[in-house]
């Protein structure tokens, strides 16, 4: 085979090979949920395990300024993908979100989340 044949048929084999493929970048955690459906000093845990299910583990924290550490629950989901690229490497994809709801006296008291999903919430 000639080498421009050979460098042809490289093109095209090479043109063949899926790129990779990116995770969707979406919040794992509906927080517009959190803001429509919970209420500050009236919803319940229950009405928090309704609108994210249960937690991934629970503690308390103390914020500066607070008389006494809040009763709070943690949520955390990990994704991870692995694809092999157009250059033969293994490439590792990962996107992380996490939720801290805080309660005082047993009752929803707010919410901070993280997240490296694209987009708005």
């Amino acid at each position: 085979m000639s080498g421009v044949g050979l460098l042809a048929l490289t093109m095209v084999v090479a043109g063949c090979e899926s790129p990779a493929k990116s995770l969707p970048r979406v919040p794992a955690y509906p927080t517009a949920r959190i803001e429509s459906e919970l209420v500050r000093g009236v919803s319940t845990r229950a009405d928090v395990e309704r609108v994210l299910g249960r937690p991934n583990g629970a503690g308390g924290l103390l914020f500066p300024g607070l008389p006494e550490a809040r009763d709070s629950w943690f949520y955390q989901q990990t994704r991870l993908a692995t694809n092999k690229g157009a250059d033969g490497r293994m490439h590792f994809e990962t996107q992380m979100d996490i939720v801290l709801i805080f309660f005082r006296d047993d009752r929803f008291d707010g919410f901070m989340w993280f997240s490296d999903a694209d987009g708005t919430w």
